[in-house]
């Protein structure tokens, strides 16, 4: 069944933002969500999940690792202000052969700033630091078919904030409003099809409610 993971769980049970700070022992801090709208676009394409895994595990960066140290971070800095800066020191460990350190400083760095963002409802912080991760959107997002021309597209329309949903392979775009969602979502799909792969739109305000029993 493969490995548990919190980071989907937890969100769908409590609703919200979930920060977590440690995947083992489930340390995590809820955060109201933001006053944003996501559009998630669903394209009719296969990614599984040892693939995503797969090519990150044969990138030139120690993922286990990586994500341990983004938890620590956020732990550490997560009730600080601006600025947060990662020092090349806390960097090295996580490099393995052909990798670039500074590329790991970008993507730590970016880690703080884009939950910053989605605590204080920056849409522009969220967005210009999301574009700051070349370790696993770069790998992952070379299984996406059409995947550069989509993200270009949302751009075009107006989005701010573009990023891999998960493993993929579908992708979203946050926006302020239910309009701008709608706009970034069609541009999305239109994409998609000039790679000749089919597409679905979704569009929702954050839920801040999770799970519930209906009767």
């Amino acid at each position: 069944c493969g490995a548990a993971h919190s980071g989907n769980v937890m969100p769908s049970l409590f609703g919200g933002l979930v920060f977590i700070f440690n995947s083992k022992t489930l340390e995590h801090t809820l955060v109201a969500p933001p006053d944003l709208f996501v559009v998630l676009i669903s394209p009719d394409l296969t990614v599984t999940t040892r693939e995503a895994r797969r090519v990150l595990w044969e990138s030139p960066y120690d993922i286990a690792l990586l994500i341990q140290k983004t938890q620590k971070l956020l732990k550490r800095n997560f009730h600080k202000k601006l600025p947060f800066v990662v020092n090349e020191s806390a960097c090295s460990s996580l490099i393995k052969s052909g990798g670039d350190i500074h590329v790991v400083q970008d993507y730590l760095t970016a880690g703080l700033h884009v939950a910053y963002g989605f605590r204080i409802g920056n849409l522009e912080m969220i967005g210009k630091w999301l574009e700051k991760d070349h370790i696993v959107t770069s790998c992952r997002s070379k299984l996406i078919k059409g995947f550069s021309t989509v993200k270009e597209s949302a751009k075009k329309a107006g989005a701010q904030a573009f990023c891999i949903s998960g493993s993929g392979p579908a992708v979203f775009c946050l926006a302020k409003t239910n309009a701008d969602a709608e706009r970034y979502g069609d541009a999305m799909v239109k994409a998609f099809a000039k790679h000749h792969v089919a597409a679905k739109k979704f569009v929702s305000f954050i839920n801040s409610r999770g799970a519930q029993i209906l009767e």
